[in-house]
Order: structure tokens, then sequence, then C-alpha cells
């Protein structure tokens, strides 16, 4: 078959999403309230939150201003649902948060205030930061050194366009931890 066979590129995105949409998966995305049983696999997004993060096995996390929320007391709400169906509520000021040593609802969290004060443009959702944390929403990581990897495998594959993101999200990060000493 040449290329003439298709008449354009849409016609061959559209089947190329057919066929891949076809193929039997447990990764659905919801935007809504209300929560998805875990136990049927899914990314549950929350339309109220700051921010939302889910993995296809239905762990999630999102992010809300608590009602106390201030400029001189940033506290936010943080919701987790584990794959297992478990809930997990806190509050935190993301202004204590290390990433140096954070789970992933911490250094997203983080992530999202940094955000959302202008000190950052790129969203996490945009990057591989979150990547591989299925199964380990719980699990304290040097979010630090998996950047600076992210920062070098951009650098050695020689996309200086993601080199320069990660440094300058590395560099962000490397501010805050400087003004939250002081």
């Amino acid at each position: 078959m040449n290329i003439n066979a298709l008449n354009s590129i849409k016609e061959f995105a559209e089947r190329k999403m057919i066929h891949t949409n076809s193929n039997k998966t447990n990764a659905k995305f919801h935007i809504g309230n209300s929560q998805k049983s875990s136990q049927s696999g899914g990314i549950v997004l929350h339309k109220d939150g700051l921010a939302s993060y889910g993995n296809a096995d239905g762990e999630n996390i999102t992010i809300y201003k608590s009602d106390s929320y201030s400029e001189e007391n940033p506290e936010f709400k943080i919701v987790t649902t584990f794959s297992d169906g478990r809930k997990e509520e806190r509050f935190i000021d993301p202004r204590e948060i290390d990433p140096s040593n954070a789970n992933a609802s911490e250094i997203f969290a983080l992530h999202t205030y940094l955000v959302s004060e202008g000190k950052m443009e790129t969203e996490i959702s945009h990057t591989s930061i979150m990547a591989g944390s299925a199964g380990m929403l719980e699990t304290k990581m040097d979010y630090m050194s998996i950047i600076k990897e992210l920062m070098m495998m951009q650098y050695h594959a020689h996309n200086l366009k993601g080199y320069a993101e990660y440094n300058e999200i590395l560099g962000v990060y490397d501010s805050f931890l400087d003004f939250a000493r002081t």
C-alpha cells in the first residue's frame, strides 16, 4: 500500500484512533464530583480541585485549597485514593514539603502550589516527574534526583527544549528550598 491509499493525515489519525480505542484497556477518564470504584480501574479527575492526577489502576490524587487558605497560610487539602479503594484526606502547607524526600501526593501539591503562585509555568502533567508512581503513592522518594535524571536524559537525547524545561523546574525547586530554609 502506498501513501496515496490514505486520503489525508486526518483519515490516517482517525483509523489509528479507532484501532487504538478498540484495544481493551482499564484506563477511563471521568470528570465529575463522584468517585468511581477503584475495583473497576480507571482514572478519576475532579473538576473542583486545583489539580488531579490518576493512574490507570484507580489511584488518584486531587489537590484542593482548604477553607482556611490564604496567602499567609497556603494550606492544601490532599485527597488520595489508593488502588485498594482506601481513601486518605490530609491538610498540608506546601511550603513545608522537601522535594528531596517527598511522596507522590506531596510533590504533586508542591508543584501545584508553585504553578498557582506563578513561580513556574510547566504543569506537572506535562512532565514525566510522576511517571512510575503507580502503586507507590506513599513511598518517599528523592524527586530532585529524579528531575536531574530526567533533565540529563533529555540532554543525552539532544532534546534541548526538554532539557531546558527540566532545568527550569529544578531551578524553581532549588530556589524554593533555599527560601523555605530561611
